[in-house]
């Protein structure tokens, strides 16, 4: 994780005897491919608690911070804001409680299952850097500072977006198996 980084390996004139290779010659990547499922699903769940912990951070600040008269938790922007982050946090939780689901039942193969975890890929990660995005922004100088989690959080959902493949690649994916389905759609 940022700022520290993952660490990368080179190997050069590596012999693995036939005794140690894990499935068949040259399935590296599809094995690697159909690890990455549970790992996402994992990354999308801190991601979620992270949300939760800006919200609570913006709602404290909001709560306590007076400005010409009023606290901010009493505009109606700043209650507009929180009860769409609250709305975006729980559908968030229920695509990624969905995807596991499909995953534990299904198998991460299935194309249903991979749309999910396409979706949840893409979503989660850019929903959590809007979400510390406008904390951040009701905090003021405050939300880009060291005082709070704030820049932290907003840094993971950033690094996240990358992780995996941009998340470009993953709403393109959820997209091409959007048309799959659609193709057997007997509501078109």
């Amino acid at each position: 994780d940022a700022p520290k980084g993952h660490f990368e390996l080179s190997f050069t004139d590596v012999r693995i005897p036939k005794s140690n290779v894990l499935w068949q010659r040259g399935k590296g990547f599809e094995i690697a491919q159909r690890r990455l499922g549970p790992g996402r699903i994992h990354h999308c769940m801190r991601c979620i608690g992270q949300m939760e912990r800006a919200l609570a951070t913006m709602a404290q600040r909001a709560m306590k911070r007076v400005a010409f008269g009023k606290p901010l938790a009493a505009r109606d922007s700043v209650l507009e804001d929180v009860a769409r982050i609250r709305c975006e946090i729980d559908g968030c939780r229920h695509l990624v409680r969905e995807a596991a689901s499909l995953m534990d039942r299904k198998g991460n193969t299935d194309l249903e299952t991979r749309q999910r975890l396409s979706l949840v890929k893409a979503l989660v990660p850019h929903t959590l850097q809007s979400i510390a995005d406008r904390a951040m922004q009701l905090h003021g100088g405050a939300g880009v500072s060291g005082d709070t989690p704030l820049t932290h959080i907003w840094a993971t959902g950033r690094g996240l977006r990358l992780a995996d493949g941009p998340d470009a690649v993953h709403w393109r994916k959820a997209g091409q198996l959007e048309f799959e389905r659609q193709r057997a759609s007997p509501l078109a």
